[in-house]
Formats: C-alpha cells, structure tokens, sequence
C-alpha cells in the first residue's frame, strides 16, 4: 500500500513507497481532479530510471550515474565505443556531473543534469543531438544553446526540452511537424521554441507525434495522424505543424507527498483552481500503485 485515505476528511497519508494515482470528485457535480503521487524513500534525491529505444538500453542510479547496454553501431551507449555489449557499462560524463532524467531515442540518448543542462550522444543524422551538426558523438555531449531545463523526451529521432518557465522546445527530425514549430522544415539542428502552447509540464513523444500536457490539465498533440494520434476524430488531418487540443477531461498531475504527509488541503486547492470555485472534497478512487520510486516533493504546476 502506498496511501491510505480518510474519505470523510480527504486526508492522504503516505504509507509506503511506490505511485499512485487519486481520482477527486467534487460533491454535487461531475468536477474531478486526477493526482499522481510518488512516495520515495526521503534519503534518496535522485530517482531510479529505466528506458529503452529497442536497440539499446539506459539506466539511472540514485548516484546520478548512468549505465547502458545494448547495440552500440552510432556510439549511443555514450562510453567512447562503437562496441555492442550484453553488459552495463558506464557513459562517460565530465567529473561532477549528476543526471537526474534520461531518455533514450532511436540509436541516441539523452540527459538531464541537477543543473538544468541537456547532454545528448549517439546517431545525429537528423539533427536529434541538437548541436547544429549532423556529426554522430561517442559519449554525452552538454547542449549549450539551452539550459533551466526541468525535462527532457526522445522521440524516434527528434528531442525534446522543458525549460523552468514552463516553455516547450525541440530539435531533430520534424518532417510531420512532430515538434509542433509551426513548419515541416525535415530537419532541425538546435532547440526551438514550439508555437501555440505555453505552461508546459509534461511531454511524451511518438515515432512521428508529440503529446504535451499545459498546467492547466489540458492535453495538446503535433505531428503525424495517420492513425488518429489527434484523439479527435480529425480523419482527414494527415498532420499538424503546431499543437492542438485534445478534448480530455482535466487532470492535474504532479503533487508528491512524504510519508505521514498530508494532501487534503493540496487536493482541495488543486480542484478549487481547476474549477475556479470552492469545493467540498470527496475522494472516490485510488488507483493501482504500480512501481517503486522515491518520494518527491514536488508541485510540477506550480499552483500551490
């Protein structure tokens, strides 16, 4: 058990470790609210990941190092070989870099260190390792034409940023417009600012689309359509150069609790924002915990 919840109160008390999701309803109406919260040991800063392109394979450890396994043809194991290997091995960064986030594309990867600094190495035929060449690196490389970047995502072959303003930007491979610029332009060799969307959290990127999540709940989607990545119906929209709405219900991610901590009044805030008027907490459901984490205290929104 992750949570245990006082339905009456509306207190969510942190009781072990792992994610869970808590779905909010507000009395008398169909108003909801979705809560993700990750509980982590409280002596760990840096949570454990694991991504994989298909090829090859990327590990965080809570020492911020990262290890890699896998084909290694475009030098996307970041360990100054082009030597596939069965094994972890070590990607070589400078002395005192801590990475906090990974991501791993197709044939390139990427990082995210605790200072805000992107690091990108493998296959760069696209432009995905945003350095302004097409030149494939052996081992992280840090992006100097960005930096305040709170997350990272790779897709097939482009990449993607979110600055601490909340501002989305992407480089690499955009022939169906998968990094929402506002052009079809193929390629595109450093990161760039995505048109037509602001307050960005979260993003997620396909193998030709991107899906971006706004503070607000809202979900917006750029790229390719060919099989309805839109979520709206827009059959005869074969792909998009900007993002645009998909029509979900609001959701608001994000609030992360210790253990003993407790999320009434955080829920109660974060509905009484979405719906912009006070509420009566009611909690109807929690959800599957589904993996271990650390615990994070975090308000990824900024509405608390």
């Amino acid at each position: 058990s992750v949570a245990v919840i006082d339905t009456q109160s509306g207190v969510i008390t942190a009781v072990g470790e792992g994610t869970t999701t808590v779905v909010a309803k507000q009395n008398s109406s169909d108003d909801i609210a979705v809560v993700q919260i990750k509980v982590i040991p409280a002596d760990i800063s840096i949570e454990p990941q694991v991504v994989s392109s298909g090829s090859h394979s990327l590990a965080l450890k809570v020492d911020g190092s990262v290890w890699a396994w896998g084909q290694n043809e475009y030098g996307e194991l970041g360990n100054g070989t082009k030597n596939y290997t069965d094994d972890p091995v070590k990607a070589l960064f400078p002395t005192g870099t801590v990475i906090k986030q990974i991501a791993a594309g197709e044939h390139f990867s990427m990082a995210l260190d605790t200072e805000g600094n992107v690091w990108t190495w493998g296959r760069n035929n696209s432009y995905q390792l945003g350095n302004k060449n097409d030149t494939n690196l052996l081992r992280p490389t840090k992006l100097t034409t960005i930096d305040n970047v709170i997350k990272i995502a790779a897709g097939s072959e482009s990449a993607y940023a979110i600055t601490s303003d909340k501002l989305l930007y992407g480089w690499g491979l955009n022939s169906s417009g998968e990094l929402g610029i506002g052009t079809f332009t193929s390629r595109i060799a450093e990161p760039t600012r995505a048109k037509s969307i602001t307050s960005v959290i979260d993003i997620e990127a396909g193998t030709n689309h991107a899906v971006a999540l706004r503070s607000t709940g809202e979900v917006f989607v750029t790229g390719a359509n060919n099989y309805n990545q839109f979520g709206n119906s827009l059959v005869t929209t074969s792909k998009k150069s900007k993002f645009v709405k998909v029509n979900v219900y609001t959701a608001k991610p994000g609030l992360v609790i210790g253990k003993g901590g407790n999320l009434a009044e955080s829920l109660k805030l974060e509905l009484q924002k979405m719906i912009n008027k006070d509420v009566n907490l009611n909690i109807v459901e929690v959800k599957n915990p589904d993996m271990d984490a650390q615990l994070v205290a975090e308000n990824i929104a900024g509405q608390l």
